[in-house]
C-alpha cells in the first residue's frame, strides 16, 4: 500500500511512502521518484534557457547603448573639432579614435592602430575555437 504525503504541506510533500509490510509495488515508488527527477531536470533546463536568453538580451542592450553613446559623442564633437572621429570596431569590439585631415578626410592617426585591431580579432577568434591557442606545426 502506497500513501502519498502531498497533503502534509512542506513535510514530505510529493514523497511517496510505502507502509512497511504492506503489499505494494517497488516499481510505483521508483516511477514516482523518476517522475520527480524528470520534472526537476525539465525545470533546470527551462531556467538555464531563460538565463541564456536574458544574457543575450543584456548583451544586445549594452551594444546598442555603446553605439548610441558613440553617435552622441560624434554629434557633440563635430561642431568643435572636425578632425576627430569615434567609432567601435565591429570585428574586435574595441573603441577606435581617428584623427582625420580636415580637408582630405584622410586618416592621420588611429588609436588603437589597425595592426592592434587585427591582433585583437585574431586572438578573439583563436579563443573561440575549441582548441584555443594551441597550434599544430609540422617540423
Amino acid at each position: 500500500m502506497d500513501i502519498s504525503l502531498n497533503n502534509l504541506g512542506a513535510f514530505g510533500a510529493g514523497t511517496p511512502y510505502r507502509v512497511p509490510g504492506a503489499p505494494g509495488s517497488e516499481a510505483a515508488v521508483n516511477a514516482a521518484a523518476t517522475n520527480t527527477d524528470a520534472t526537476t531536470k525539465a525545470a533546470e533546463a527551462a531556467t538555464n534557457s531563460a538565463r541564456v536568453q536574458e544574457q543575450a538580451a543584456n548583451q544586445n542592450e549594452q551594444e546598442q547603448s555603446v553605439r548610441e553613446s558613440v553617435e552622441k559623442l560624434n554629434e557633440f564633437i563635430r561642431p568643435y573639432v572636425t578632425s576627430l572621429q569615434f567609432s567601435v570596431d565591429k570585428d574586435a569590439g574595441k573603441f577606435v579614435v581617428k584623427i582625420l585631415d580636415t580637408e582630405t578626410k584622410e586618416i592621420i592617426k588611429q588609436f588603437p592602430s589597425e595592426k592592434i585591431l587585427a591582433l585583437a580579432k585574431a586572438l578573439s577568434e583563436a579563443m573561440s575555437k575549441p582548441e584555443g591557442l594551441l597550434v599544430e606545426q609540422d617540423a
